[in-house]
This record gives C-alpha cells, structure tokens and sequence, in this order.
C-alpha cells in the first residue's frame, strides 16, 4: 500500500508538472492576457501602480513582447541583463520616451528582440545604452543567434525567439527528472495559487489592488511589496525596496566572480551580431560595462579576468567606432556607494543616474553629447 501511494503520488505530480510545463511555456498572445491587462493598468496610472511579477527571462520575455504594442514608442532604449534594471526614466526630460528593456539571464539576441519589436510596431530607437556585464561573457555555454537553431533546439531553454515561431517541448517521458524536480513543483504549486477561482476581478484602470503576491497586480507604487515589481517605463523594484532605496544584502556574495573563468568566444559572436543590427536600423549606440561590486577586485585574479573581458568590449567597440564606458571597477569614481549594491552587480538608481551622467559628460566623445540633451538638468549635477 505504501509503495502504491508513493507511485500514485508521483504519478499525479509528474501530470500536474507536465501539464504547467505546457501551459507556462507557451509563447502568445494568449499566454499573455494576464500580463496585458496588468500592463494596460500599469501605463493607465504610472504614478501610482507597479505590477508584481517573478523574475525571469521566460516570464520578462513574453512581457516584453506584449508591452511592444502597448508603450508610445521609444527615444532611448536601455538593453542589457539584470544588472541594467534601474535605470530610469527619471534621468530624462518628461518630452523624452525612455524604454528599460533589460531581460534577466537574458542572451544577447533575446535582448535584441526587444528593440526589434518595438522597432517593428514604432520605428528604431534613437539611441541605445548597451549594458554589457563582464560576467555573462565570462559564463560558459553556447549563445544563440537570430536565425539559429531552429525552434525546437534545447538551446532554447525557455522558448525561441518570437520570429521563429514556437518549439515543441520534449516529450514528457525524455524529461522525467526536470518535471519531477523541486523547482518544477514549486512552479506547478505557485502558478496554481495564483489561479484560485477567489481570486477577484481586476479593477477598474488606475485603481490599485492588494499586494497579495500574485502575479500581475497593480499595488501601489509608494508601498514596499515581497515581490519585484516593474515600473511604467520598464524598469524593476526588489523586492523590500521603496523610493529608490534597496533593501540591504550583507554580506555580499560573489555569484560571479568566482574560480577560473574564460571568456566566451561564442557569446562576444553574439554581442556582434546585434551590435551590427542596431546599427543597421539607424539607431546610435552608447556601450558601458556597470560597476561591479568593490569586493570583486579583491581577488587579484578575478580582477585581471573581468579586466581583461572588459579590453574585449573595447576591442569590440573600436570596431564599430562606438563609444565605450568601463565602469567595471569604478563604482568609487562614479560616486557608487555601498549602500547602492544590492549584490555583486546589481545596482540602485542612484547609482545608474551616476552612469547616465558620465556617460554624458565624461567618456562618449561620440554620443555622449546627444545623450546630454535628453537629460533633466538635475542629472549632469
């Protein structure tokens, strides 16, 4: 009886992760009616709503995708991994459309897709600041490129990119382990939570509703929430923050810069591709590596390895004659204090409003001064 209620018990968690699998990784329009009537809310009252969500580049991809066709249009677009998720529409002046499109874990032509699509729906951006962080250079691995694999590759981990149209998931039974996993429960466990029939209707546009740690709600932006939540202008809030103001993490955890690492040949591939293709568009590109955490050069070795991934993005930059900013190791320059990390790489908005300003005043020859235009006056001070 017992060896029969441990199969009978498996059984139905295997079909129930089977099942969420399915549904989560579903790459529509469809799949993105939630995050569509929660983004609609969001742009109704941008000064009073942000919307909960979970990170990722699965969920923050189909959001992406969705808000396209739901923002005005862009001037400037941030694009970059997590790191670059503070930057702010605050810096620019009220006339200019600032887009954040950060895509967390993100490859570098799931990036690209978010200015292909807004440029598809808008026209291409005016300038791009192109975040490009040490550490996912130095990450082993493979780096897709825009025509390649096709959709059904595991390479694409969480879904192709929307121009290839949708990939098959495995067949359930080539993927026991994974679906048996914790992680994979978790997710069957919360997505059913979130979907309790006692779950209200959504209110009316502008209104605010409780933070209750559901997905896709529109809470009060003045609040602290347990859940990250995203901003009008595509930007985040952690979890715990309020006012610009991050919850402290101390110690600081090297995630990162940690034993032997090598650059990745295949990923500075990738990098090229989508520099060629915003270029190609017409569009002006700032390049910058963010300031990583002052404990990561503490390590000699770690230092010579992100110094050394950094002189590739110059190389890199030279190439195409753009202007290129490290900050990599120099947080205490930029005016980053302690209190503006809330890890090894992720940075408050103080701290990036120090970047806008460097990188219009200080070491883009090229751009720096038409990104000094756009700017509010208070953030040259």
């Amino acid at each position: 009886m017992f060896a029969a209620l441990v199969t009978s018990s498996l059984a139905l968690i295997l079909a129930a992760n089977v099942a969420i699998r399915d549904r989560t990784s579903g790459f529509s329009e469809g799949a993105g009616t939630p995050r569509r009537a929660a983004l609609e809310r969001l742009h109704a009252n941008p000064s009073k709503c942000a919307m909960t969500m979970r990170a990722g580049p699965d969920s923050e991809r189909l959001m992406r995708h969705v808000n396209a066709g739901l923002i005005p249009g862009v001037d400037v677009l941030e694009v970059g991994q997590s790191d670059s998720d503070h930057m702010s529409q605050t810096f620019f002046r009220d006339d200019v459309r600032f887009h954040n499109g950060f895509i967390s874990g993100g490859h570098y032509v799931q990036q690209y897709e978010v200015f292909d699509e807004i440029t598809a729906v808008h026209g291409a951006p005016k300038l791009v600041l192109l975040d490009v962080r040490s550490g996912f250079l130095l990450i082993p691995g493979p780096e897709p490129l825009w025509d390649w694999p096709p959709p059904g590759d595991p390479m694409w981990w969480g879904s192709p990119l929307f121009h290839l149209g949708k990939g098959k998931p495995p067949p359930w039974y080539r993927d026991i382990p994974s679906l048996l996993s914790l992680a994979q429960t978790e997710l069957t466990l919360s997505w059913f939570a979130h979907q309790l029939p006692q779950r209200r209707a959504a209110p009316a546009s502008g209104d605010t509703e409780s933070d209750t740690g559901a997905e896709f709600r529109c809470v009060a932006v003045t609040q602290k929430s347990n859940m990250y939540r995203w901003l009008d202008d595509g930007s985040r809030v952690y979890a715990g923050e309020l006012g610009g103001v991050l919850a402290p993490q101390r110690p600081v955890q090297l995630s990162e810069a940690a034993g032997d690492r090598r650059i990745n040949e295949a990923r500075l591939v990738g990098l090229e591709l989508i520099i060629q293709k915003i270029l190609a568009a017409g569009t002006t590109i700032i390049m910058y590596s963010p300031p990583l955490h002052p404990v990561v050069f503490d390590d000699k070795k770690q230092a010579a390895i992100v110094r050394a991934a950094d002189q590739r993005f110059k190389q890199l930059a030279d190439k195409y004659a753009l202007d290129y900013c490290d900050f990599a190791d120099g947080a205490a320059a930029l005016g980053c204090v302690d209190g503006d990390f809330y890890d090894e790489h992720h940075i408050s908005r103080h701290c990036n409003q120090r970047i806008v300003r460097a990188l219009a005043l200080e070491c883009a020859p090229r751009a720096g001064a038409k990104l000094k235009e756009l700017l509010k006056p208070e953030t040259l001070r």
